[in-house]
């Protein structure tokens, strides 16, 4: 009897911390959305009540009324989203009561946020050990992985898309990012990566092979910092590239080049990849 009290001391308190974490993680989303968005104190009302809706009541009672509730203000949040351009498509439309059960289920227990996500502390070595790389004597002041990492953790793209976008994404007067363009590998002799292409193809994956305008990321104060300091160093180097990450020939930085820099950093760190 002690043991199994014991267990079940232990299980509530696992589920307790689980619970926990679970919580801070939703609040730093609320808060980091509410910066990059700009969000008024309505819009915030509805993305925290969202987030932080009681995801163990909603997997024990599944009913009919409180998915509507909760897809109406999805929708509202999603639809906000589209009409500033910030994604494609409201991904909500098309949600089942199924398959929210399952979203729920999935992003709460399956999966361990450790495994997918870095910790501010991992990106702070991380982002520390590329800025030192970037003074050594062998770049002469031209390196762009550290500028790549900082613009990634913000944007939060696909490195496909990292790549290749351009100067004339970047609108200085609205404060916005156009994400339109993706670089895809063809592969000749994969033994030889020397016989690699790499194209850029003016739609994103989310378009499906069609270009329909691509997405709009808001240009936060920190972020326009680190494309100032990018052309200052472009500049600098008399690189006149459309790249916003290039060579010192004005070509884009390779997809595979980037992912192979970062996921070696992290090894040599002692930081667990978490894929791109």
């Amino acid at each position: 009897v002690g043991m199994s009290a014991a267990a079940g001391a232990a299980a509530q308190e696992s589920e307790a911390q689980q619970e926990k974490e679970f919580y801070e993680a939703l609040d730093k989303q609320v808060d980091k959305l509410t910066d990059l968005l700009d969000l008024s104190d309505a819009q915030i009302f509805y993305v925290d009540s969202i987030m932080t809706h009681d995801y163990m009541a909603m997997q024990a009672e599944l009913k009919e009324r409180a998915f509507t509730n909760a897809k109406t203000m999805f929708n509202m949040v999603f639809d906000y989203c589209v009409r500033e351009r910030i994604i494609a498509s409201n991904p909500s439309r098309s949600l089942k009561p199924a398959d929210y059960s399952k979203l729920l289920d999935y992003s709460t227990h399956s999966r361990n946020r450790s495994d997918i996500m870095h910790t501010q502390e991992d990106m702070q070595r991380l982002f520390a050990e590329a800025d030192k790389r970037a003074k050594h004597p062998q770049f002469h002041g031209f390196y762009n992985y550290n500028y790549m990492m900082k613009v990634h953790d913000i944007i939060g793209t696909r490195p496909g898309e990292l790549v290749v976008l351009k100067w004339k994404n970047l609108d200085r007067i609205s404060g916005v990012l156009k994400i339109c363009e993706q670089q895809r590998i063809y592969e000749g002799d994969k033994t030889n990566h020397d016989k690699r292409t790499y194209k850029t193809i003016p739609y994103t994956k989310n378009e499906r092979k069609s270009h329909k305008g691509g997405r709009d990321f808001p240009v936060c104060d920190e972020l326009m910092a680190l494309f100032d300091e990018i052309k200052a160093m472009q500049e600098a180097h008399d690189i006149h590239s459309e790249y916003i990450f290039c060579d010192l020939n004005g070509d884009p930085v390779k997809k595979d080049h980037y992912i192979s820099y970062v996921g070696r950093l992290c090894k040599e760190l002692g930081i667990k990849g978490k894929g791109t």
